[in-house]
């Protein structure tokens, strides 16, 4: 959950994140690229204080997303 708590990130096993909106449980924003990203199931995320989103995958890579990313 973001720092003020309006949006929220999930994991997928098709290796990509997906941000909604908590109020209108909508989601936002997709995260998954064929150049940049997981090659395996994203296992854990968090949205930083910043508004970057941090995520880990099976395939041992860690991906810092910016806010503009899609």
């Amino acid at each position: 959950m973001d720092a003020r708590g309006e949006s929220i990130v999930c994991g997928s096993a098709d290796h990509g994140l997906n941000v909604y909106n908590m109020k209108s449980g909508k989601r936002t924003r997709v995260l998954f690229n064929k150049r940049f990203g997981h090659t395996d199931w994203v296992t854990t995320c968090a949205i930083l204080n910043d508004g970057r989103i941090v995520s880990g995958s099976m395939d041992k890579r860690l991906c810092l997303w910016e806010k503009s990313a899609v």
